[in-house]
């Protein structure tokens, strides 16, 4: 997943693409871009505890299947299910993010790396987060010199719905994934995600300073600590604007695109997107189904089929954070 700055700044892109539309709420699209990924963080605050039932374990795994699913498993039925403004804005945020993630996560996953079986076992969870957080901060500083003048909100504040906005989501994803997730389990990961992030907001550099200093750099506290310090030398490494080649992560196939060329050819694709939204929004999944077909071109939210196996990677070791 990359990470939540980089999929504010592509909904800031998708907005400008959409303009003006009647169904489109600018706030649920911004926090539905983060796709499924607040479920990975449900029930992850200690100092808020969660019930962990077996089901409830079951429904906070939403997030893992969808993103190892073909796209469809999760697009038919949010978009024949969506009829407000705010599912489909929902919705419609949840197509940026899938779309964001299976052009950049091969990317990912080749420079940063991952264990025999194609996973994200330790170390490796480490250095992918470290990766996709570095990847936040270089993009941010990337945007801040495109937009100037644009108001950048500090990562937590990405989810910022109202509570009554994020329950009536929430009920409704239960309703349309009936016993894969709970009707409460959306709106607990996005208070969660948020609340994690804002207790690791670092804008003074004191808990950067203090992770390094108890060897905290390492663990899920520190990659998650915002904004990183980005070494220079590793913002070589994160963009590879000099087109070094890398192992496509499935069919080993050298590719030498850098980080804004493969975000270049996503945004592209987003007119499309659009297109294929607002028809559908008309005549139903189904009047689609092909065009979606073509569209996915059999990428789950990895970049991978849906039954590949990732084996090829030439990972870098970035020195921030270390």
């Amino acid at each position: 997943m990359p990470a939540c700055m980089s999929h504010w700044i592509f909904a800031q892109q998708a907005l400008r693409v959409l303009e003006y539309r009647d169904w489109a709420r600018a706030d649920i699209i911004i926090a539905g871009s983060q796709g499924t990924d607040p479920f990975f963080f449900c029930g992850k605050r200690p100092w808020i505890p969660r019930p962990t039932s077996a089901q409830i374990v079951h429904e906070r795994h939403f997030a893992t299947r969808m993103h190892e699913r073909h796209p469809s498993a999760l697009f038919a039925p949010l978009l024949d299910n969506a009829r407000d403004q705010e599912t489909l804005s929902l919705a419609f945020g949840f197509l940026l993010h899938w779309h964001l993630d299976r052009h950049i996560h091969p990317y990912v996953f080749s420079r940063s790396g991952f264990d025999a079986s194609g996973g994200l076992s330790p170390p490796w969870n480490i250095e992918h987060t470290r990766f996709e957080f570095a990847l936040d901060t270089v993009l941010v500083r990337e945007y801040r010199q495109k937009f100037p003048a644009a108001r950048i909100p500090r990562p937590w504040a990405c989810f910022a719905l109202s509570r009554n906005t994020r329950t009536a989501l929430s009920a409704w994803l239960a309703s349309v994934f009936p016993g894969e997730t709970g009707k409460t389990t959306y709106r607990e990961g996005l208070e969660d995600y948020a609340g994690i992030l804002q207790v690791l907001d670092d804008r003074s550099g004191i808990k950067y300073t203090l992770a390094g200093k108890t060897g905290l750099m390492n663990s899920y506290i520190g990659v998650l600590i915002h904004p990183l310090d980005v070494r220079a030398e590793d913002t070589e490494a994160l963009l590879n604007r000099t087109r070094k080649e890398w192992p496509d992560p499935v069919t080993g196939a050298e590719r030498s695109e850098g980080l804004l060329d493969i975000w270049n050819a996503a945004e592209k694709e987003l007119p499309r997107l659009v297109d294929l939204f607002e028809r559908t929004r008309s005549g139903g999944y189904a009047s689609c189904a092909g065009e979606w077909d073509a569209f996915y071109r059999n990428q789950n939210h990895d970049g991978c089929p849906p039954d590949g196996k990732m084996s090829f990677m030439r990972p870098v070791r970035l020195q921030s954070g270390i």
